[in-house]
């Protein structure tokens, strides 16, 4: 269990009528463990999201390239680009376990504040 998920349990059972993010505030304050966990968590997410957006422009250069080089292949060897695109949908069926396991995986590792800060880096990288 996360210091974070501390963080929600130990919120969870105070006085309902404070907002949440205030009670949010006053165990990060309390507990210097929990609030140091925190913003490492956070920056970690930072770090990764303004790589992300950093690279996501590569990466999607990357993908063209790819899919450029595919339809000139097919184009040069006489096929029709419909069926490329059928055999290229099955693969894609195929992956699409492994993709759906590996995002959740990602979605539980990158829970509270590392999915803040990721939001954030992202915004940030965006801004220059």
């Amino acid at each position: 269990m996360s210091p974070f998920s501390c963080v929600i349990l130990q919120v969870s059972g105070t006085n309902a009528t404070t907002p949440f993010y205030l009670q949010l505030i006053d165990l990060l304050t309390s507990d210097p463990k929990v609030a140091l966990s925190f913003l490492i968590q956070l920056f970690l997410g930072m770090t990764l999201g303004y790589y992300m957006a950093r690279v996501f422009k590569y990466v999607l250069a990357f993908i063209a390239v790819l899919v450029i080089g595919v339809v000139l292949n097919v184009w040069s060897l006489g096929g029709s680009l419909e069926d490329a695109l059928l055999k290229l949908g099955e693969q894609a069926l195929t992956l699409k376990d492994v993709a759906m396991n590996f995002i959740s995986m990602l979605g539980l590792l990158t829970i509270g504040p590392v999915t803040l800060g990721f939001l954030i880096g992202l915004v940030i990288a965006w801004r220059k």
